[in-house]
């Protein structure tokens, strides 16, 4: 027989170990605000001040736009390794040509020496692939990812190569199909197509197997390819897209005459997320053309000239000098990942960046309007300057004579050249990612001759851990940029870029933040050096305790455990309530030491540097200066004069003293504010706030996505869903980890008050600079003593609220490794099994359910899981000792003590069906003692159907009265019961323990009525006929032949015998409601001749008073003539026949 869901257990927690869910609550809303913060953070259009694109900005004009953070590493050590040997013997034969270039996609690079092609594992040196199978000069290269469904799966990549001649299209495989592998070269080209004497000088390809070529002649040229051809359209073709469809009709020298010059193309690039195609000509000219919504076309949106852009750039910036605008190097596409607005930038020579937007209706009256992939581009558009380092700052060195730059995701890399010395510049605005405004960080360091190529290696796909699911609330700007890197640190590898000279490859990585501490904790022991002092000063907010928890906890410094240790003795170090947390004034000769990313300016001492300007500069006694007076010394107009003064002189000292007062009152509440700023947040320290962000980026992927998906498949012609789990199970295992490792980490460290000592010392540092400053007299005064009393209070007072918000957040990260252990269980036992076992409100608010609403608000979804978690076990006829130790590590607030022991008593009575009958009354005995030991908490008409099931009626009977006893041990309900018996009335004011009470009581009572009603319909039942059939139909399979059962079916003679044996035992209690349920029972089953046998010192009562209530000439069944008539007879059974007289004369006394 199924276990029904609800039997098992109660689907309670053991409440001296659950959290409590408004603090869970609380918590989570932070959570959600960190999520905000991090999804949300500031578009590089708002960074620059961007509103328009009638009107520019310029920035970097100012030294904040490059601050100074020297002590701190932007990028690793450059790792140098040399060309292949093999590869330099080949400069030796070039007679005309030679290129250079790379293949971050797989990890390669490229050289080209006239016909012949070279590409080898830039990161080794060795690998080292060719093809010589051309006889003209290679004129550019591209690796090409394949449309799908053209070629065979062992051709991964495409090699295009354009000659003066020829485009030739190669097949690129790898060993064993792994790109790490060795790479292989197939020796005849796929296609070979005709230029039409056409010099294409640059080639790329798109993300969708798309190749396109820019030629000399200043046209973009697309090379198609299919998989068979048609007797119109060959196998391949060229396209001119700068010109007509059908361009390639026209020879090429015949189309040079309608061109009034030649531009040729030196660069193609593509915006994959927005489908737009920039290229840049020899002149600077920028093109834009519309590949599509889908990247499937293709179309011409305009050409803007290099002058149009100086004469737009010179009207933003007059300042800027037009040679410094002479060239552009280089242009970028700037993602959706990066801005909503924004789409591309260019690089000049001198290091000056451009920013265009490609739409004129980048501004409405409500502000910015996001250039999503569906907005397709109008026009391009000069909306900002930015200057490079040092431009208008003589002593810092900027960059010159560039002649070859690299931008993405706001990562800038210059290369330069003066003379013999070549340089490389980095500029990069991590470490600033949450600021208003753009501020970049920038390095140099020289290479080893002129730079040829330089790219950034290709990210790995993205896993479920770095993308995360969207609110349903999200605005309606769309899919927001990528977080910065101090979202992802704990996920994302570091970026890495390659830099190719004649020398070899140069090869360096960007640090994240955590690496940055990494390096400073490798170099110092201190927590307190000047080092990591400038680090948390610039990364606040909680960023640099998020760097310290990552190393501190992270599984890959297990191995350098001096890491770890140093990373948490700076997180206890930085992490507290710190005195740069509280702005004082500036300038002053005992002012306090203000942070410098902190804008407020309030004073933390009430002590003014009082100044009374004398009337003279002769002499000042007191504050009050002293004039010489006409009067002589000594006359009496002098003595009047001299009291005259001194009254004055008591009178200001006291209007000072009540200013000094006032002043303390106000300056104590700005402190009070100021100290409590962050706690408007929610946050009172770096270490929360940490805390906080770290926690919230670990369950990122997850927090604000639906719990399961719906699957549709097609069975027999039908449409069938199956829920499934939208977070995979390494996701679920990775991010529990993590909080495991986190949970550790708090319990060790942050589970006790922050230490406030140099808060304290602070503040005495502070008072004694002022008093010093100050008379000796007032540095003596109470009131200032008082109020560096009430400046250590608050801190204590603001240290003790930080702790319980630090608390709350530790209740959150347990329930949710709570639910994550859970949901991984569940992964592994076909969770579409048992959600479909769900009743059907638990299935649809669980397909509507938030991970995080199931964490803070999902406690019963929980507890019905576990449950059909047990009874998929149960009904498998497999044990559940081991599940329920897993679930009591995994879960415990959601499968209790008491649940465990309901699992094990319901075990036993499954083993109970097919068990001996000289063991069968053991197991249900022990069955009975388990569930009587939690007969408070257990679910109790659910238990009671499964004893019905096995016939232990008489258990039922005794559990349900130790039920009732446990959860009214006071017996309210009894009380309750004679004191609103028949006049209760909805108005009136009844005590709710009262109620509660009365109601669990007559719950274990009903759990008895209802089975000896089920008995009593028994047995008045007739069996059926073996021989006739049930309904109608093919002979059906008796239960019997499915599962084998020892348990007897229940004749009507037996059903008899268990409502009798089942009523005496429960009339034989003690409990007077359960008797009085159970009569009221018996009059309306009409039970007479039952009720006047009943001996006990209740019946009588019970009579009496519901004779008194109905009153006489009721009509009702069990109205006053009824109940009469069953007294009178029961004091004749029991001998009583003076008050069954006297109750007789009552009824013939009554009219009727």
């Amino acid at each position: 027989m199924p276990v029904p869901m609800d039997t098992i257990g109660s689907g309670g927690a053991d409440t001296s170990s659950s959290a409590s869910t408004s603090e869970v609550q609380q918590s989570a809303q932070l959570i959600n605000r960190c999520l905000f913060n991090d999804r949300e953070s500031i578009d590089l259009a708002h960074k620059l001040s961007i509103n328009s694109t009638h009107s520019g900005v310029c920035s970097g004009t100012d030294d904040k736009d490059y601050p100074s953070t020297s002590c701190l590493p932007l990028v690793t050590d450059v790792k140098r390794v040399p060309l292949p040997p093999e590869l330099i013997e080949q400069f030796d034969h070039m007679q005309c040509n030679c290129l250079i270039g790379l293949f971050p996609e797989i990890g390669r690079a490229w050289l080209t020496v006239d016909s012949d092609i070279f590409v080898w594992r830039y990161d080794q040196g060795d690998d080292l692939s060719y093809f010589d199978g051309l006889k003209e000069t290679i004129l550019s290269v591209a690796l090409v990812q394949p449309k799908p469904g053209i070629f065979r799966q062992h051709v991964k990549y495409l090699l295009a190569l354009t000659t003066p001649l020829d485009i030739v299209i190669l097949g690129v495989s790898f060993s064993g199909d792994d790109i790490n592998k060795d790479m292989h070269l197939l020796s005849e080209p796929l296609f070979t197509l005709t230029t039409d004497s056409t010099y294409l000088m640059q080639t790329i390809a798109t993300p969708n197997g798309r190749i396109f070529s820019g030629g000399r002649d200043g046209c973009l040229y697309e090379v198609e390819y299919q998989a068979g051809g048609s007797w119109f359209r060959g196998d391949c073709q060229k396209v001119n897209h700068s010109q007509s469809r059908f361009s390639f009709l026209i020879p090429s020298m015949m189309s040079q005459l309608w061109r009034s010059e030649n531009d040729a193309i030196s660069q193609i690039t593509v915006d994959e997320t927005r489908n737009i195609l920039y290229t840049r000509s020899e002149t600077g000219s920028i093109g834009v053309f519309d590949l599509g919504n889908a990247g499937k076309s293709t179309s011409r949106v305009t050409l803007v000239s290099l002058d149009s852009i100086i004469r737009k750039a010179r009207s933003i910036s007059v300042g800027i000098e037009p040679s410094n605008l002479s060239e552009i190097v280089h242009i970028a596409p700037i993602t959706l990942q990066e801005s909503r607005y924004l789409n591309l930038v260019a690089i000049t020579q001198a290091g000056i960046r451009l920013y265009f937007v490609v739409t004129s209706s980048m501004y409405s009256g409500s502000g910015l309007t996001a250039q999503g992939g569906d907005v397709r581009p109008n026009g391009l558009y000069l909306v900002h300057i930015r200057l490079p380092p040092g431009f208008t700052n003589s002593s810092v060195q900027r960059p010159t004579s560039i002649h070859a730059a690299y931008y993405k995701a706001g990562s800038l890399l210059l290369a330069s050249t003066t003379g013999d010395d070549a340089t490389l510049w980095y500029v990069n605005g991590d470490m600033f990612a949450f600021d208003n405004i753009l501020k970049e960080n920038h390095r140099n360091f020289p290479l080893d001759g002129r730079s040829w190529a330089i790219s950034q290696l290709a990210s790995a796909p993205l896993s479920q851990l770095a993308v995360a699911r969207l609110p349903s609330n999200t605005s309606s700007l769309g899919i927001p940029p990528d977080p910065p890197i101090h979202v992802l640190q704990h996920l994302q590898q570091p970026s890495e870029y390659v830099v190719v000279t004649s020398q070899g490859c140069h090869i360096f990585y960007k640090l994240r933040p955590v690496d940055q501490l990494r390096a400073l904790l490798e170099k110092t022991t201190d927590p307190n050096s000047e080092t990591i002092e400038e680090f948390f000063r610039l990364y606040n907010k909680g960023e640099g305790v998020c760097c310290c928890i990552i190393l501190a906890i992270s599984p890959k410094e297990t191995t350098n455990r001096s890491i770890c240790d140093r990373a948490t003795s700076v997180f206890l170090q930085h992490g507290g309530i710190h005195a740069e947390r509280v702005a004082t004034h500036r300038g002053g000769e005992g002012d306090y030491p203000v942070a410098a990313h902190q804008h407020s300016i309030t004073p933390l001492s009430p002590i003014q540097n009082v100044s009374m300007a004398p009337s003279s500069g002769i002499k000042r006694f007191g504050g009050a200066p002293v004039a010489f007076s006409t009067p002589m010394p000594g006359s009496l107009q002098h003595q009047q004069q001299v009291q005259q003064q001194q009254q004055q002189q008591m009178n200001k000292n006291n209007l000072f003293q009540q200013q000094q007062q006032r002043q303390q009152q106000s300056n104590t509440t700005a402190t009070s504010t100021n100290l409590r700023m962050n706690g408007e947040n929610g946050f009172y320290s770096e270490r929360q706030q940490g805390l906080y962000k770290v926690f919230a980026r670990f369950v990122r992927p997850i927090w604000e996505g639906n719990v399961i998906e719906e699957n549709f498949v097609v069975e027999d012609g039908r449409k069938r869903s199956f829920a499934v789990s939208r977070p995979t199970i390494e996701v679920v295992t990775t991010i529990l980890e993590d909080l495991k490792n986190l949970k550790t980490f708090m319990t060790k460290y942050c589970l006790v008050p922050a230490n406030i000592r140099d808060m304290n010392q602070l503040l005495y540092r502070g008072m004694q600079q002022r008093h010093h400053n100050t008379s000796a007299h007032m540095s003596q005064s109470p009131v200032n003593l008082h109020h560096m009393e009430q400046q250590k209070k608050l801190c204590a007072e603001t240290c003790a609220t930080e702790l319980t918000f630090i608390n709350q957040l530790y209740q959150l990260n347990d329930v949710t490794i709570q639910v994550l252990g859970l949901w991984r269980l569940i992964l592994h036992h076909q969770l579409h099994v048992i959600i479909d076992n769900l009743d059907q409100n638990t299935q649809s608010t669980l397909r509507t359910m938030v991970f995080h609403e199931l964490v803070t608000n999902g406690k019963q979804i929980c507890c019905a899981l576990v449950n059909g978690l047990v009874s998929q076990f149960m009904n498998d006829h497999s044990t559940i000792g081991a599940l329920s130790c897993q679930l009591r590590e995994i879960c415990p607030d959601f499968y209790s003590p008491d649940d465990l022991t309901c699992a094990q008593a319901t075990e036993l009575l499954n083993q109970v069906r097919t068990s001996l009958p000289g063991r069968r009354k053991e197991q249900l005995e022990e069955a009975l003692q388990l569930l009587m030991s939690i007969a408070k908490s257990v679910n109790l008409p659910s238990i009671c159907q499964q004893l019905q099931s096995v016939q232990y009626f008489e258990g039922v009977v005794e559990l349900c009265m130790k039920a009732a006893n446990l959860r009214d041990a006071e017996n309210l309900a009894l009380k309750f019961h004679y004191t609103f018996y028949g006049c209760i009335d909805e108005t009136l004011d009844i005590d709710p323990a009262f109620k509660s009470a009365h109601f669990a009581r007559l719950e274990c009572y009903k759990c008895i009525t209802d089975m000896l009603s089920d008995l009593l319909v028994a047995a008045e039942s007739h069996p059926q006929a073996p021989s006739v059939p049930t309904k109608p139909g093919p002979p059906q399979l008796n239960n019997s032949t499915k599962t084998s059962t020892n348990v007897q079916p229940l004749t009507p003679k037996n059903a008899q015998i268990h409502a009798e044996t089942s009523l005496q035992i429960a009339l034989k209690s003690s409990d007077e409601l359960l008797h009085i349920t159970l009569y009221d029972w018996m009059l309306h089953k009409n039970m007479i001749e039952q009720i006047t046998r009943v001996e006990s010192p209740f019946i009588e009562k019970f009579l009496i008073l519901r004779s008194e209530v109905n009153g006489a000439g009721a009509t009702t069944p069990s109205g006053g003539n009824r109940i009469n008539d069953l007294l009178w007879q029961w004091y004749e059974r029991n001998g009583r026949h003076l008050q069954a007289a006297e109750v007789l004369v009552k009824l013939a006394d009554k009219v009727g």
